[in-house]
């Protein structure tokens, strides 16, 4: 125990006055003329040990009384901890959640606005030199500084709601890396939120002495119903083409959601509008079809009317219009007919064939899937050509003929094989139809299914590359076709003649998944849609000469001048990083000088739609099972956060208990002097009269 005003311990000598009162018994004594003094002789006589046992217990009460009251003047209280005494500096880092779930209503107003109450209140109970840190979800730079009293008021006062979210771990890491380099020895972390239970994840504790408070905000209503995701059915979007959009929504409440308003914009334009019903708890997905009228980029915005969360109440997605898919074919002298069989007559490929030794090597960079025929003559030349090619991230079909003639193609990207043909004729065993490569192509492969039976193929000479994948095995275990990434790109390898002197393949309904599904996974796989505060980075095919750092610029929904991204030179073009992302919602501008290159959807975090919060039991545990022994929940109370901030700067207090005290040790006193007294009087006014009538 230790004392804030330790100075008044002086006046514990006054304990003196009782104790002195006692020993010389400071009495006026009244003479009373009394005829016989035989009788008040027994009543001294029977009074004698009563009347010292009283005197006794008076003095205790107003000596224990006087310790008491003393004591509670000098305002004693238990410190947390020894190394942690009143006098010493106090530094406090308060994270104030601003972001979108706090803009709810409750029965005391805006989450937000009583969050930054409560950040004052701690202001103004916390000792006037107290220096501060303030945090909110954006964790702009102008938190890393270290204010007073009026600065941190001041930078509450002006805390807006923002569409940043992050985890309490990651919140808390800030806090400790903060306090941690401040040199104060007491230091305190506060958490002002409404605590959902999505952001809190597995805090990593770095200094133990930190104390961490959580002050939970009390929300009403966990109702709400967020658009999740829009999903494209087909791979690639073509002008004129039918398009179908499936759109998942989730009703996160205990209530079934009826007649639901639903639409769809594209391009500004109104397409969908439907009533939805969404039963509570669950997931709903509906669909939606058009055809895009023009090549440009389609801006998709689904909508929903939902109340009292409206923050994700729509969805924003871009659908590039995709040019054809540009394959080669390179052939042998004889010809290989089977692949232009397929993609000529389909519009959204382009398809062109030519004969390894006519090729012009300029078509390579045009290209998004080169086929390479297993009779095809592979030169030096060629095959640093289409290395250079996979490894910006193009995708090669290559197939192996009667002779390998592209061995040194094989061993560029790592793989050997037997130059000697296996002449068994063997069925396809295994089709991998989980494989991304399948991903959509089989609902179910029954026992009985025609696979093609392959006449002649190669063996591998040791294992694949790391990475690769096996997506077709023949009966014994033998791989037959392979996907393996090499650089940026990936090489589809087809262990076997891509022609009926390598059996049925070509004839089976399972050569079109295997060509096709080659050409569509070319594509380019470019993300446009983003989560407020996500790192952006885009590839982009550009030519050398719009290499330059400042010739970029991504401009956010608001407008503005924009922002200059980070410019790195790739295999076949750029990549723009945004590493902070943008913290507002709606479409962003990709623009190169003044041309407009492409556009970004940005849309909220869904971390924040779920609704669900913590209580106090559940904060309780949550601090109990990661370990933060030091930390106090406090709930949305006046009073607790003001006892709180008393016992965690000043120690537990106890001088109120000990004014209590005095009150009783006082009061224990008036009872031993006014009626202990009287009874003990009676007693012997009995005891002389019953004396008197005997010795009558």
């Amino acid at each position: 125990m230790q004392f804030a005003n330790p100075v008044f311990l002086y006046a514990l000598s006054l304990i003196a006055i009782p104790i002195a009162i006692h020993l010389f018994g400071f009495r006026r004594y009244k003479k009373v003329y009394f005829s016989n003094v035989r009788w008040l002789q027994v009543l001294q006589q029977e009074n004698k040990s009563t009347s010292r046992l009283k005197r006794i217990l008076v003095l205790i009460s107003r000596i224990l009384a006087i310790i008491a009251l003393v004591l509670a003047f000098a305002r004693p209280y238990i410190p947390l901890s020894d190394k942690l005494p009143p006098s010493s500096d106090l530094m406090v880092s308060v994270f104030v959640d601003n972001s979108y779930s706090m803009n709810q209503i409750n029965e005391k107003g805006s989450l937000l606005e009583e969050a930054k109450q409560k950040a004052l209140e701690l202001s103004d109970l916390l000792p006037v030199n107290t220096r501060y840190q303030i945090l909110t979800h954006d964790f702009l730079p102008e938190s890393n500084q270290t204010l007073d009293k009026g600065g941190f008021r001041k930078a509450v006062s002006s805390i807006t709601s923002s569409t940043a979210s992050h985890s309490i771990n990651e919140i808390f890491l800030r806090q400790q890396n903060f306090l941690a380099h401040s040199g104060d020895k007491r230091r305190l972390a506060y958490i002002i939120s409404d605590f959902q239970a999505p952001m809190m994840d597995i805090p990593t504790i770095t200094d133990s002495l930190i104390r961490l408070n959580l002050v939970k905000i009390n929300s009403i209503s966990s109702e709400n119903i967020s658009i999740d995701s829009v999903l494209v059915a087909s791979p690639i979007l073509q002008e004129g083409l039918m398009a179908t959009l499936k759109i998942f929504i989730t009703n996160h409440g205990t209530r079934q959601a009826d007649a639901l308003p639903f639409s769809v914009m594209i391009n500004g334009k109104q397409k969908v509008a439907r009533q939805i019903d969404i039963p509570a708890g669950k997931s709903y997905s509906t669909e939606v079809s058009f055809i895009p009228s023009s090549r440009e980029d389609q801006l998709v915005v689904c909508r929903i009317t939902d109340h009292p969360i409206t923050f994700d109440n729509e969805y924003r997605v871009v659908l590039p219009i995709s040019d054809r898919i540009n394959v080669i074919h390179l052939t042998g002298e004889s010809g290989n007919r089977f692949p232009a069989m397929l993609f000529q007559n389909d519009s959204t490929v382009q398809f062109g064939s030519y004969s390894s030794q006519q090729f012009s090597y300029s078509l390579i960079d045009q290209a998004n899937l080169m086929i390479v025929d297993g009779e095809a003559t592979i030169p030096s030349a060629l095959v640093e050509a289409l290395s250079q090619f996979v490894k910006g991230g193009g995708s090669l079909f290559l197939s192996l003929g009667g002779t390998v003639k592209s061995t040194a193609l094989l061993n560029s990207i790592g793989i050997t094989i037997d130059p000697v043909f296996d002449t068994a004729s063997l069925r396809v065993a295994v089709v991998e139809k989980n494989a991304p490569f399948f991903a959509g192509t089989f609902e179910d492969i029954p026992a009985n299914a025609d696979l093609p039976v392959i006449k002649n193929h190669y063996r591998m000479v040791g294992s694949p590359p790391d990475g690769s994948l096996t997506l077709l095995s023949l009966i014994g275990g033998d791989p037959l076709f392979l996907a393996v990434p090499f650089g940026g790109g990936i090489v589809y390898l087809y262990l076997a003649p891509l022609d009926l002197s390598g059996g049925s393949m070509v004839k089976n309904t399972l050569f079109v998944p295997l060509l096709y599904n080659a050409a569509l996974l070319s594509m380019p796989l470019q993300k446009d849609n983003f989560k407020t505060s996500e790192t952006i980075s885009l590839d982009l095919k550009t030519s050398g000469e719009s290499r330059q750092e400042n010739y970029f610029k991504i401009i956010p929904p608001p407008g503005g001048d924009g922002m200059i991204p980070v410019v790195t030179p790739t295999q076949r073009g750029i990549n723009l990083l945004l590493p902070d992302g943008i913290k507002e919602v709606g479409f962003a501008k990709v623009i190169a000088g003044r041309d407009q290159l492409t556009q970004l959807a940005i849309n909220h975090n869904p971390v924040e739609s779920t609704g669900a919060c913590m209580g106090e039991k559940e904060l309780i545990a949550w601090t109990e099972q990661h370990g933060l022994k030091s930390s106090n929940v406090i709930i949305d109370e006046d009073k607790s956060l003001k006892a709180n901030i008393e016992d965690q700067v000043q120690g537990k207090q106890l001088w109120k208990t000990f004014l209590k005290l005095a009150l009783i040790f006082l009061a224990i006193e008036v009872i031993l002097l006014r009626f202990l007294p009287l009874s003990l009087g009676k007693k012997k006014s009995q005891n002389i009269n019953s004396h008197d009538s005997s010795k009558s």
